[in-house]
C-alpha cells in the first residue's frame, strides 16, 4: 500500500467529510439562490414589456379613437354644409317663383283679381317653404342617422 496520502483517523475523515458536504450545500444554496434572483429579473422584465405593451395598445386606441371621431365630424359637417346650401337654393329658387308671380298679379288690371293673384302667389310660397322645411328637417334626421351609425361602427 503507497503511503503517498497520509492516514486520517476516523474523526478527522468524518470531519472532513461533513465539510465537503456542507461546502456543496452552501455550493447548491448559492446556486439555487443566483437561479431565483435571475428568475425575479425575467419575471420583472417581462411584467414591464407587457406594461410597456399595454400602454402601447391603449395609445393607439385612442388615437384611432379620436381619429375615428374626427372624421365623422367633419363628414357630419359636410353633410350638413350639404343642406343648408341645398335649402338656400330651394328657397331662392322660391323666392324667385314667388317674385314672378307676384309681378305676373300686379300686371293684373283688375283690383279683386289682383289681390286674390297676390294672395294665390304668397299662399303658394308659404307653401313652397313648408315643403321645403319638411324635407330639410327629414333630411337632417337621415343625415344624423347616418352620421350616427358610422360612428358607432
Amino acid at each position: 500500500m503507497p503511503m503517498n496520502a497520509p492516514l486520517l483517523s476516523p474523526a478527522a475523515g468524518r470531519r472532513q467529510r461533513r465539510e465537503l458536504l456542507q461546502q456543496i450545500a452552501r455550493e447548491q444554496r448559492k446556486q439555487r439562490r443566483q437561479h431565483l434572483v435571475d428568475l425575479r429579473a425575467q419575471i420583472r422584465q417581462a411584467r414591464a414589456e407587457r406594461h410597456a405593451a399595454l400602454e402601447q395598445a391603449k395609445a393607439r386606441c385612442r388615437a384611432e379613437r379620436l381619429a375615428a371621431r374626427e372624421r365623422v365630424h367633419a363628414l357630419r359637417e359636410r353633410v350638413l354644409q350639404e343642406l343648408r346650401q341645398a335649402v338656400a337654393a330651394e328657397r331662392a329658387s322660391a323666392r324667385e317663383t314667388c317674385s314672378v308671380r307676384l309681378s305676373a298679379a300686379r300686371g293684373i288690371s283688375d283690383r279683386i283679381a289682383r289681390v286674390r293673384a297676390e294672395l294665390e302667389a304668397d299662399r303658394s310660397f308659404q307653401r313652397e317653404i313648408r315643403r321645403i322645411e319638411r324635407a330639410n328637417a327629414q333630411r337632417m334626421r337621415q343625415a344624423r342617422r347616418a352620421t350616427a351609425a358610422i360612428h358607432r361602427s
